[in-house]
């Protein structure tokens, strides 16, 4: 038990090396101009690869579970947050390690994509993955665009721990097609933008049977570049130990530190740290997880920079076992914001973005998950976040084809609910609900934020032969600034409805149709930025 203890406490310790060593630039205290969105919450780092428990893993190819739909080469079409569950596909033959597809559909548009892994083995695995989706034209004079990506991976099952690996490159192309159409007839050149990703991690996690002290840890690095000579580095490893101390006692702390050099007409080091101990008690129908969250940050934005300590408590009540859990809790902690994880939900940001991130002072939750029947199942829950320094997207002042962000304190609530009907093995509904009030406190609205969310969800497997996929979400109450022009404007409501399927030839042979925005509104998610009408997309896959 001593020695184990002494681990846990090393692990701690090595996190907390180098965290004073980083000089802060000036930024000042004021609104500030500026892109974001991404978290990096005391939770395993976002790679490439879930932890995988198991003694023995066995990868399972599934060439039909793609996603053609362009989430990532038009701006986000709608809040990350509002998701469908789908419901599980087969795969079109267990034993068939890899596929290729071939697609092309309106506005020029060319898929192709090609996987490849082992087949079925206890002690490794590995594979490769490379994607093309393109076209030419958009809504617009130059909206066009593309991606690239082209991965490799691989993983090694021992009886102690499990190790995985992963290395990706990627190259997405936009041009910022949110001008005056005469204008942006003229400077089809100028109006270019790319990103280049590399992207490297590695991970382990514990996997022996019956040991009272466990763990995993994974270190990744990304390299970002652009057309615009911006480039961004980061080093990010995360890590967590839990001990079990008895049947109804443990003990875990999680650990995290980022590392980001961004590079632009200036440079700027930032590092975030940030540790949370917990205790946990198991009784009978309830369990209860107390702890605290310390994050140090080197941002020089004030309400970001300096130490932290954050509540961490999270309690569930078993109301009506196998019916009704109750569950609530209070934490908060710094919310990772990079110029990666920025473009990652709007790749139109102009040059020179400053960072700094965000504080989530306080979070309170209360809310209920449960069965209402053997078929339905739902989860509704009420909260509340305060934030210093949360950003909001607007167009920048120097040109509105570009965006920046506003920070600004600010107070959300928050009413998220979600239900699911499995009327049997090939039919699932489910649908999913988020209104958010948000109050700000110099900012005279919450920029680009929507205010409900709804996503609806339809899925059918006829015979295993045939599949359904029929998706639509709704966002209203966007409101967008243009700094230029000092206007605002409230944008139209979004109704996207797209449907999926897939007709199985053979166990090796498939062919899909997909049809997106059939409502063809050529809505603006971001201010300027319309996207596609209805497009459609078709095409084959092979498995072998």
């Amino acid at each position: 038990m001593n020695n184990k203890l002494l681990l846990l406490a090393l692990l701690v310790f090595t996190g907390s090396i180098s965290l004073f060593a980083q000089k802060e630039g000036e930024i000042p205290t004021a609104v500030f101009y500026n892109e974001v969105n991404a978290k990096l919450e005391l939770v395993p780092a976002n790679r490439f690869y879930e932890q995988n428990l198991d003694v023995q893993p066995i990868p399972d190819p599934k060439p039909q579970e793609y996603d053609t739909r362009d989430y990532t080469i038009n701006p986000p079409r709608f809040d990350a947050r509002v998701k469908i569950p789908t419901m599980p596909v087969d795969s079109i033959s267990p034993i068939l390690p890899g596929y290729a597809k071939l697609g092309f559909g309106n506005y020029g548009t060319v898929l192709g994509e090609f996987y490849y892994t082992n087949k079925r083995s206890s002690k490794y695995s590995y594979g490769t993955h490379f994607k093309h989706l393109s076209s030419s034209k958009g809504s617009l004079q130059n909206s066009g665009n593309g991606q690239d990506l082209l991965e490799f991976f691989g993983s090694s099952y021992g009886k102690n721990s499990t190790w995985r690996g992963h290395v990706s490159y990627s190259n997405n192309r936009y041009r910022y097609y949110g001008l005056p159409q005469d204008i942006a007839a003229n400077n089809k050149d100028s109006i270019k933008q790319t990103y280049q990703l590399f992207h490297a991690g590695v991970n382990t996690v514990k996997t022996k049977v019956g040991d009272k002290f466990t763990y995993n840890s994974g270190l990744d690095l990304y390299y970002l570049t652009t057309k615009l000579k911006a480039s961004e580095l980061e080093i990010a490893w995360n890590g967590r130990g839990d001990l079990k101390l008895n049947d109804t006692r443990s003990a875990a702390v999680d650990l995290g530190i980022s590392s980001a050099n961004r590079s632009d007409s200036s440079t700027l080091n930032r590092i975030l740290f940030q540790i949370k101990p917990t205790y946990k008690i198991i009784q009978d129908k309830w369990e209860i997880t107390v702890g605290a969250n310390v994050n140090y940050s080197t941002d020089t934005l004030k309400g970001s920079k300096g130490m932290h300590l954050y509540p961490a408590i999270h309690a569930d009540y078993n109301y009506i076992p196998g019916k009704i859990m109750l569950y609530g809790g209070i934490g908060g902690g710094m919310e990772k914001n990079t110029y990666r994880t920025f473009i990652q939900q709007n790749p139109y940001l102009g040059s020179d973005v400053p960072l700094a991130h965000s504080n989530k002072k306080i979070d309170v939750y209360l809310g209920s998950s449960g069965n209402l029947s053997d078929k339905v199942s739902y989860k509704a829950q009420l909260g509340y976040k305060a934030y210093t320094n949360q950003y909001f997207f607007t167009n920048s002042a120097t040109d509105s084809s570009k965006f920046t962000a506003l920070y600004d304190k600010a107070g959300v609530f928050v009413l998220d609910g979600s239900i699911f009907y499995d009327l049997n093995q090939d039919w699932r509904i489910s649908a999913n609900y988020i209104y958010n009030a948000w109050n700000t406190d110099v900012l005279a609205k919450a920029w680009h934020r929507p205010a409900s969310q709804l996503a609806l969800g339809i899925q059918y497997n006829l015979k295993k032969k045939i599949y359904f996929n029929a998706e639509m979400y709704y966002l209203s109450g966007i409101h967008g600034l243009n700094l230029e022009s000092n206007t605002s404007v409230q944008l139209k409501d979004i109704a996207d409805l797209s449907l999926k399927t897939e007709y199985r030839f053979s166990s090796s042979f498939s062919a899909f149709l997909e049809f997106n925005n059939i409502l063809s509104q050529k809505y603006q998610r971001y201010l300027y930025y319309q996207v596609k009408g209805i497009n459609i997309l078709g095409g084959l896959t092979y498995s072998f």
